[in-house]
């Protein structure tokens, strides 16, 4: 009968684990979503801060303002960052391509050569027409068309709206591939 008793307080114990597991797992889960609604409304409140901060609202604490700049900062990285990438992107392009190097002619180049493929680069040239590689440092302005005085050896990109010569492969501007 002893081992009978002790088979029951063994099963008893072993029901009472469980119902306890379960209930804890429960609060866990519990305590779980409520972080997650914490972390939903501190995003919230980061968004709100930042639109206040972009908006030039001046009566934001000096934390919030360091904070602030400091997604100025990273933002700004990362416009280096993604340029690097069409940089490197550009010369892979242009090797795959392996477009025919341009001549080198005696003509001066007045904005410079493509230092991929030689050919003459236009004047505020980001990329070059010939084998679309990013042309580095190049100082960029909006481009302004007027269409009708474009020459019929003209088209214009259909990314950014700049002028460009009916040979080209490439945007000298943004970079896209014409047709």
């Amino acid at each position: 009968m002893a081992f009978l008793d002790k088979l029951t307080d063994i099963a008893k114990n072993a029901k009472s684990g469980a119902e306890d597991l379960v209930e804890t797992t429960k609060l866990n889960s519990r305590i779980s979503e409520e972080q997650k609604k914490i972390t939903r409304i501190k995003q919230q409140l980061g968004q709100f801060i930042w639109e206040q901060y972009a908006a030039g609202t001046e009566a934001l604490p000096q934390g919030a303002v360091d904070l602030c700049r400091q997604i100025d900062a990273a933002n700004e990285q990362i416009a280096n960052l993604n340029l690097q990438i069409n940089l490197i992107k550009s010369q892979a392009n242009a090797s795959k391509a392996a477009p025919t190097p341009a001549a080198q002619s005696e003509e001066p180049a007045p904005y410079g050569r493509c230092f991929s493929c030689g050919a003459p680069l236009g004047e505020g040239a980001r990329f070059c027409s010939v084998c679309g590689t990013a042309v580095p440092q190049q100082p960029v302005e909006d481009p302004v068309v007027d269409v009708e005085e474009m020459t019929p050896t003209s088209r214009i990109c259909p990314n950014c709206g700049q002028e460009v010569s009916a040979a080209a492969n490439f945007c000298n501007v943004c970079g896209t591939k014409l047709n």
